[in-house]
């Protein structure tokens, strides 16, 4: 019971820290005025999502979003590979944390007939890992930014639709008996909660937003 209580805990903190850092993305609009960027270089018309970092919602879909950026690199091809990865793990760690948040109610009230708690969690851990991985093959690099002030610094943003989480949650199956049916209860969590679990990052954005 510790253990699970540990962990929602620290769940709980992430996701305040998620929620702390996010601001609203867009894809075309800038700022005339001029902003800095996570580089440190003032610049005008830069792409509004290029300040962001962590998670983003578009007001037509749920969507999840990755900022990556580099600064030094000359070589033109890898600068922008460079700018993908980074944008790419930035998504990882938002879908970690997002995920993480789905299990933890499940995690509390789940006893796995005489399974351990440990047992439990390291497994939903594992499923966690590879359903993201797994997840994140199907994420697009939707914009590219080079600074034109300094061309070594480039931005990548990558987007995950949330459809695509759900159906790669749907295919998971576990190749250890013992889990299959936690698994089948952790995809049917996954399947009632998802939508509400986004809703909820959602409003606390458009809250920031506002103030």
């Amino acid at each position: 019971m510790k253990a699970r209580n540990n962990q929602a805990t620290k769940v709980g903190v992430a996701l305040v820290l998620i929620m702390g850092g996010l601001v609203g993305c867009s894809s075309t609009s800038s700022d005339p005025g001029g902003k800095v960027t996570p580089g440190g270089t003032s610049y005008i018309g830069a792409p509004e999502w290029t300040f962001n970092r962590g998670a983003a919602f578009s007001g037509e879909r749920e969507v999840f979003y990755g900022v990556g950026n580099t600064d030094g690199i000359q070589h033109s091809a890898l600068r922008r590979r460079s700018a993908e990865a980074a944008a790419r793990r930035d998504l990882a760690n938002i879908m970690n944390v997002y995920v993480a948040g789905l299990f933890k109610e499940y995690l509390a009230n789940t006893t796995a007939g005489n399974m351990e708690a440990a047992s439990v969690e390291q497994h939903v851990e594992d499923v966690t890992k590879q359903v993201t991985d797994t997840t994140l093959v199907g994420s697009q690099i939707v914009q590219y930014w080079e600074n034109p002030k300094n061309p070594r610094q480039a931005y990548a943003l990558a987007r995950l639709d949330l459809e695509q989480f759900l159906k790669t949650m749907e295919k998971y199956e576990s190749a250890m008996d013992q889990f299959k049916e936690l698994d089948a209860g952790i995809k049917e969590s996954v399947k009632k909660n998802a939508r509400n679990a986004f809703g909820e990052l959602n409003q606390e954005l458009q809250k920031k937003q506002r103030n």
